[in-house]
């Protein structure tokens, strides 16, 4: 009987426009769930016993109301990606994984995490002139400048000729 265990190696979020797309990476090659819910998980004490006598106590972690969601890939696999939608924005969600290794239930389980969502950022609310590629205006009415035309000859009629003394 082989032990079925795997272990989180990382985990990424990245802000959609509507959720939140979350990709965690393992050590070993396992199918994995994500389990998430809007509320606080609760904490239990457990006492140990050993030989009939309580030595001390465990605290144990469960979720009151949860959402399962499987992974996007088939199979076992080291990258598993979820893609959480709708998640609103300001909104916190809390979740751990657990999954198959093999085809068969693993006891591995990962970590409690917190996650807040943000709303995503906003990219050219106000468009510019230089911010928009746009094709150059076609003009149907040319005006000359005086420095771009050869001028008219002056009328020379006009000058008067002054003799000084």
């Amino acid at each position: 009987m082989t032990i079925l265990h795997w272990a989180l190696k990382d985990i990424a979020y990245e802000v959609t426009k509507t959720g939140v797309y979350i990709k965690v990476f393992t050590f070993q090659p396992c199918h994995l769930w994500l389990r998430w819910t809007h509320t606080y998980p609760q904490e239990h004490s457990v006492p140990v016993i050993r030989r009939g006598v309580a030595i001390h106590s465990d605290k144990r972690f469960c979720f009151v109301s949860y959402h399962d969601n499987e992974q996007s890939e088939g199979d076992d696999t080291y990258v598993h990606t979820f893609l959480k939608e709708p998640w609103p924005a300001c909104e916190t969600r809390y979740f751990y994984f657990h999954g198959r290794m093999g085809g068969e239930r693993s006891r591995s389980t990962s970590a409690i995490f917190k996650y807040h969502r943000v709303a995503p950022e906003l990219f050219q609310i106000i468009l510019e002139p230089w911010t928009v590629v746009s094709e150059p205006p076609t003009f149907t009415r040319i005006i000359l400048e005086p420095w771009t035309v050869d001028p008219t000859p002056p009328d020379w009629s006009r000058i008067i000729k002054e003799e000084w003394t």
